[in-house]
Order: structure tokens, then sequence, then C-alpha cells
């Protein structure tokens, strides 16, 4: 859980709190169910690990929401033998035909798709957990498509959802750059990886110890060479990649302070507040 972050605002998240816990009845039209035979994915809501019932959870007044997404990948060599074999059926069944045509294969390639996917056993089901705070950050677990496909859930469920992607106040290229340059050693602690651009826009992807560096160091001395992705760490949290998008990608617990606790729902409102702790830690370097 929490392993990659994306974050969205919304301007009044009290009345969207409320919303949400009073049509929480409505979660259940969208509750997760696997794909039935000629469904390629879905994308529904399963109990908060809070609960092992209630889709809507809550947590010092934040809403908790889990999402589970399974798919259907049909085996493309499949796909491609049966697409032959009905190639060959149509030049036996037509001998007048030399070759089979482009909008014909094409045909014959829907078909086996379908043929495939009926068949297609769905991939492991995977959750991301949404956390709407009453402050008006939404911490979405995903990339930014997934995210985005995730609010789109929501906003479905509930019949609007005013919330937009989060846009720093600050300077988070600066910010990514100084933790390289002066080795940020604070509540956050800088990593072993970083994405750098020098002055031709050529990118290097720098490991090890970044302090000591010196392809590094000569890279940043130049003013216009950036740092678009630093690892860091904070606390309890070992690892987490943060971009000049500030998306938080790759957030790895220490394994003691994951394994110490007894039940799911304690883990998840630990992490939870590690999580918090970083992006909060993050976003108050920029104003």
């Amino acid at each position: 859980m929490f392993k990659k972050i994306t974050l969205y605002t919304v301007e009044s998240p009290n009345t969207l709190i409320n919303k949400i816990v009073g049509s929480s009845g409505d979660f259940d039209n969208f509750k997760f169910k696997s794909p039935t035979a000629m469904e390629r994915k879905r994308m529904g809501f399963s109990p908060t690990t809070l609960s092992y019932e209630e889709l809507v959870g809550e947590v010092s007044g934040d809403v908790v929401l889990k999402v589970t997404t399974q798919e259907k990948k049909p085996n493309p060599n499949k796909v491609k033998f049966l697409v032959n074999e009905k190639e060959e059926a149509f030049l036996e069944a037509n001998p007048e035909e030399t070759s089979v045509t482009k909008q014909i294969t094409k045909v014959f390639k829907e078909e086996a798709e379908e043929e495939v996917l009926q068949e297609t056993f769905p991939s492991e089901e995977k959750h991301s957990f949404v956390v709407i705070r009453k402050d008006g950050l939404i911490l979405v677990e995903g990339s930014a498509k997934q995210a985005e496909n995730i609010i789109s859930l929501i906003r479905k469920t509930i019949g609007s959802l005013p919330a937009i992607p989060y846009e720093p106040k600050g300077d988070v290229l600066g910010m990514l750059k100084g933790w390289v340059q002066k080795d940020v050693c604070d509540t956050i602690v800088l990593g072993e990886k970083a994405t750098l651009i020098d002055v031709n826009e050529n990118e290097y992807k720098a490991k090890g110890a970044l302090g000591g560096d010196t392809k590094v160091a000569a890279i940043l001395k130049e003013d216009s060479a950036i740092v678009t992705a630093v690892e860091v760490g904070r606390e309890y949290i070992k690892k987490v990649i943060v971009d000049d998008q500030l998306v938080f990608s790759g957030i790895t617990f220490d394994k003691e302070f994951i394994e110490d606790e007894e039940s799911e729902a304690t883990s998840l409102i630990l992490q939870m507040n590690e999580v918090f702790l970083l992006v909060d830690d993050v976003i108050g370097r920029l104003k």
C-alpha cells in the first residue's frame, strides 16, 4: 500500500467529505467485481482495510477509499495463431483469392481477440488507496493516469468531484537541486538516486553516494542544469523518489515498522500518517 502517490486538491473538502460519507450507499453500485468473460478490465471499490464490509472509511475526519482493478490480457501469440488459422481457412474456401486483405485480417484479429479473451484468466487484483483529507489535499495511490481514472470513478459514483491536480506554489526544481547540492540531511535525508539534466539537455541518472559524485557536482555547477527526481528518506520511510511533478514513487517503509503491527488496519493508519508527514514536509519547504 502507498507505493506511489499523486496529489489532487479540492476547494471545499468538508462539503466533499460529508457528501461521500452521506452517499456511502452509492458506492455499493460500483463495488468491485472481476471482469466478465468479454471484459478486458474492471475497476470498483473494495472494503477498506479499516473494515471488512464498509466501502467508505474514516480516520480522524479524513475519508479513506480502496479501489481495486483487475485486467485480462489475451495471449498475443494465441491471437496470432488463430488469425493465421482463419486466413488459411479463408483462402481454402475462396481459391480465387490469392491473399487476404488488410480489412479481412483486421476482422479476423478482432474475432480471435474475443475468443482468446473469453478463456483468459484475470490477472491479480491491484489495490489503490485514496485519502481525502479535511485540509483539501487528496492523495491517490498510482501514476497520473491511474489517479485520473480513480478520480473519475469517484466522480461517477457521487455525481461530481471538483478535484484538480495539485500545483506546487514554490520552486520544485530548485528544491530538488538544492537537496542534491547541499546533501540534505534534516528530517529528510538524501538517498542514492537522482535524475539530472545538464546544460545540453542530456539526462544523467546518478546512483550511489550523490554527495561524493564528481560528475553530479560538475553538472550542477551550471545554473541551467536541473534535477528532475531525487531519492530521499524520512524516518520510517526508507526511501522514496520525489520528482518535479511532486509525485512520490517507490515508497518503501522500514520492514520493522510494518511487520511489528498485528492488524492490517493499524498498519494502514501508521503508513498513512508517515506518508502525510512526508508530503506535508515537502510541501512545507515550497511555501
